[in-house]
């Protein structure tokens, strides 16, 4: 088979992509078993982990919150420990459904056990508290009674007869241990109510035996037909007050008991989470771990040894090819250098079958032509050198060719705008004499009205308001006219640096209000121009007014004129404001196109069309340091005579 330099890159390449592809499903491979133990790890045993520990923490705050519920009576205390048990049986459920093993079931059943009993103890024992709790303001609210007949009914009515005897003291100071003693069970009830101490339950025991013998001793007295239903009174309100104080002692014993069994569940559970669930959870949790760890191992092996293998054989192949190309590319190469040199006696040693071999030995063929021919090596560089000269005159011609076009569409485009704004000015000067005359008449008009009522103040608003928009479409008219003024037919000749004086001259006091000063620049010995100079004037003038409308205070503006000695006189006005926008500079000189709030958008209109009349050109720029600059070139071939002569 003929082994062509095609043959030898394709093999190359097969065999360095064969090698890829090998080391590639390798690693996938060692990949893949990393994926299946982390993807076990993350859908399987960390859910199942983290589910034995959320367990773990939301038991043990049903328990502080039940605990703080009972000390507080907190509602939202109750709220939280319904929310955690409602978190309990989510996570519970997930842990369940990941279980795998008899073992994790026991324990599951086990601690499905303990937490029920555990989750109703604790509903149980908010539910008894709020009990107590109502048995505690009904106590309140029985005391309350009690000295309210006493203090309200009893001792007013003793204490009405005026009379002094051994009863009435007897009853009087019955009556008075009766409420102190009342006084005393409500204020123990309060202190055991407040801090749930068993001790002070003898405390109450005691103060409502004292109050009973106290009644007892008030019942025994000679009571009058008004004080005994009082006594009877109290006697009812005092029994049921004994039987709450019984039902609160009873309930206490209970929730104590509970609190004890639910402490003791929640400790239970949480030992069982601690020393069985969660190790075994963890066991689980680090064999998959392992065995990602060792397939990330084997994998980050076979990577360290398939690299570099891959590496030296692609180099390897790498350099075959190239040397397979470059060495026959050197010796063509030298070949044709040699024989460019004139030495038609250099041949090229063949060796192989591939296709730089068969163009050694085309090249050795030619050669061995040209040689037998009788074209000499001068007359191969003359052939050449006229070749080359020719060539270099019909780039020279198409390069005249290219720049004659351009220069032809730039008058193109210079005609088709001088001719628009030549028809532009006619119209515009047509309408502005159009509009002169019932201009002027409104102007009289309005003159005349603020002579007839000059002394009525309620007009003169309206008269203000006519008056400056008639000296807006005054000077509108004065814009429009002069734009459409024709060129003069005949001009003078004039000196460019006395127009400009003049021009400076009247802008200088909007200058001195701006705070701009105007700095002339004027070269001495500027040739005389012929001109309008009325209307040369107005250019300079536009355009001072311009730079000092856009000029910040205290910078200058500066007007320049010198002879630039190519048979014309450069003039231009700079300022410092902000510049023009980019995208306006094609259509400043536009008719009617402005960005100044109240402009009329002819001033740079008449200046180009002034210029364009006196055979000039004017320019629009932005300089780089900031501020506009108009430059405005005048020829001087019309009166070729120095200032002067």
């Amino acid at each position: 088979m003929k082994l062509t330099v095609k043959t030898k890159i394709i093999s190359g390449l097969v065999i360095i992509l064969l090698i890829g592809i090998v080391s590639m499903l390798l690693v996938f491979s060692g990949l893949k078993d990393v994926e299946r133990n982390v993807e076990k790890l993350a859908r399987v045993h960390e859910p199942f982990i983290l589910a034995a520990y959320e367990m773990e923490i939301n038991m043990d705050s049903i328990g502080l919150l039940v605990l703080k519920y009972l000390n507080t009576r907190g509602d939202r205390y109750r709220k939280l420990a319904t929310k955690d048990m409602r978190d309990f049986a989510e996570f519970h459920a997930t842990y369940r459904k990941l279980i795998a093993s008899d073992e994790e079931r026991m324990l599951d059943a086990r601690i499905t056990k303990l937490y029920g009993e555990f989750e109703e103890l604790g509903k149980t024992l908010m539910q008894r508290a709020d009990e107590q709790e109502t048995l505690f303001q009904m106590l309140s609210v029985h005391i309350e009674g009690i000295d309210d007949i006493i203090n309200s009914k009893l001792q007013p009515d003793i204490f009405a007869v005026r009379e002094v005897s051994k009863s009435k003291l007897d009853k009087a100071i019955t009556s008075s241990k009766m409420e102190a003693e009342i006084a005393e069970v409500g204020f123990w009830v309060a202190i055991y109510r407040r801090l749930q101490n068993p001790d002070f339950i003898s405390e109450i025991d005691e103060k409502i035996a004292y109050f009973a013998k106290a009644l007892s001793d008030f019942e025994s007295l000679d009571l009058t037909d008004k004080e005994r239903p009082l006594a009877r009174a109290v006697r009812e309100i005092f029994e049921r007050l004994r039987g709450e104080v019984h039902d609160v002692v009873a309930l206490e014993g209970h929730l104590n008991r509970q609190r004890d069994r639910f402490i003791h569940l929640r400790l239970e559970m949480d030992n069982m989470l601690d020393d069985e669930i969660q190790p075994l959870a963890r066991q689980h949790l680090t064999l998959p771990r392992q065995e990602a760890e060792a397939a990330a191992e084997r994998s980050v092996a076979a990577l360290r040894l398939l690299i570099p293998g891959y590496l030296v054989c692609a180099l390897l192949i790498a350099l075959f090819i190239i040397r397979s190309v470059i060495d026959p590319l050197n010796k063509l190469k030298a070949g044709t250098s040699a024989v460019g040199a004139g030495d038609l006696q250099h041949r090229i040693n063949v060796r192989g079958t591939d296709e730089f071999s068969e163009l050694a030995g085309q090249f050795n063929d030619m050669v061995s032509k040209l040689r037998a021919t009788t074209v000499s090596k001068g007359a191969l560089e003359e052939s050449q050198r006229k070749l080359q000269a020719t060539v270099a005159d019909l780039r020279h011609e198409i390069s005249e060719r290219e720049q004659a076009q351009a220069e032809q569409v730039v008058l193109q485009a210079a005609l088709r705008r001088s001719e628009t704004m030549s028809v532009l000015g006619a119209l515009v000067a047509g309408v502005a004499h159009e509009v002169r005359n019932p201009l002027f008449s409104i102007s009289a008009t309005v003159d005349t009205m603020d002579a007839r009522f000059a002394g009525r103040e309620e007009l003169q608003p309206y008269s203000e308001v006519l008056r400056i928009e008639v000296d807006r479409l005054v000077k509108l008219m004065a814009d429009l006219f002069e734009y459409g003024k024709p060129a003069a037919s005949e001009m003078l000749p004039a000196s460019i640096g006395e127009v400009i004086s003049q021009a400076v001259q009247v802008c200088v006091s909007d200058a001195e209000r701006a705070k701009v000063p105007i700095v002339p620049r004027i070269q001495p010995d500027i040739p005389l121009l012929r001109m309008d100079r009325s209307r040369l004037l107005q250019v300079f003038r536009n355009l001072l007014e311009n730079a000092i409308q856009h000029s910040p205070e205290h910078s200058d503006v500066c007007i320049s004129a010198q002879d630039t000695g190519d048979n014309q006189v450069t003039c231009s006005v700079a300022d410092s404001g902000s510049g023009f926008r980019t995208e306006d500079l094609k259509s400043v000189f536009d008719p009617f196109f402005t960005r100044r709030r109240g402009g009329t958008g002819l001033g740079l209109s008449i200046v180009w069309r002034i210029v364009e009349d006196h055979g000039g050109s004017v320019r629009a720029a932005n300089r780089e340091q900031g501020g506009a600059i108009v430059t405005i070139c005048l020829p001087n071939h019309f009166m070729p005579v120095k200032q002067g002569a």
